[in-house]
């Protein structure tokens, strides 16, 4: 085979390769798709689409973000906190320091409320204990004072005695503050009975103890229409503590009202 026989053969090897491949390139452009979206999804129009599709989503979405979307609006909707467990809990998303600092200081700021709330407390109670005990000392005082000056016995005690004054005393050594009493009298009888005698009869019945000490307990009364005056002698005289004769003057401390505290009677 002569050498101008080879170059055409080679020549017709490569055109047979060439019509070849260029038919099975035709061949795979006419293959039908394998379904709908196939070609769909290889076109420019689907990423066009998806790229707009993605931005729409995230721009909706990003307008109500919250640390747990939906969830987190729905816990409270109201924003408003009624207890102090949920006043002071917060997502893990908001542990910040700011934040974390905040309710720290708000935590700390109520336990300081409570800590003033329970101090008033303790504060008025004790000055209600002291109150009391004052007055139950001053009440004994009087009372210590009053026996230095004169004595109290059931014997002294007996017989008539007429209402002069009201006054007051603030240990027991020195009265002032003297008003009038216009009329009325007791009758202090040996069988434990003292009768009172104004407007109306008033009949109770008298406890002595201790060194000074008085008590009467009111048994009856004709008690009607009784004036001003007779209401207050009976209000004070229900109300006596401890008593003290000097002389012809017999002296009765009551519990204090409308800063009066003594009751003078002169022996009839």
């Amino acid at each position: 085979m002569t050498r101008q026989q080879q170059t055409d053969t080679q020549a017709d090897r490569r055109k047979r390769k060439f019509s070849f491949f260029a038919n099975a390139l035709l061949k795979e452009k006419e293959l039908p798709p394998l379904n709908f979206l196939s070609g769909f999804l290889y076109s420019a129009s689907f990423s066009t689409f998806a790229s707009r599709a993605f931005l729409f989503v995230r721009k909706n979405t990003n307008k109500s973000r919250t640390p747990f979307g939906k969830l987190a609006k729905e816990l409270n909707p109201s924003r408003k906190t009624k207890t102090l467990a949920k006043k002071f809990s917060f997502a893990p998303a908001s542990w910040t320091a700011p934040f974390i600092f905040q309710n720290f200081r708000n935590f700390d700021n109520h336990i300081k409320t409570i800590k003033m709330k329970t101090m008033t407390i303790i504060m008025l109670s004790l000055i209600g204990l002291l109150s009391f005990n004052s007055c139950k000392k001053d009440t004994s005082t009087i009372c210590d004072n009053l026996l230095e000056q004169g004595i109290a016995t059931s014997i002294s005690l007996k017989g008539e005695w007429e209402f002069k004054h009201f006054a007051y005393t603030a240990n027991g050594n020195k009265i002032k503050n003297k008003d009038e009493i216009h009329k009325g009298y007791i009758n202090v009888t040996d069988t434990g009975t003292i009768w009172l005698y104004h407007t109306n009869t008033m009949n109770y019945e008298v406890t002595l103890n201790n060194s000074n000490g008085i008590t009467v307990t009111l048994k009856g009364s004709t008690y009607i229409n009784p004036p001003q005056e007779e209401t207050e002698i009976s209000n004070a005289f229900g109300n006596s503590q401890c008593y003290v004769i000097k002389g012809n003057e017999l002296l009765i401390h009551y519990s204090e009202k409308d800063k009066k505290n003594i009751l003078i009677l002169n022996k009839k």
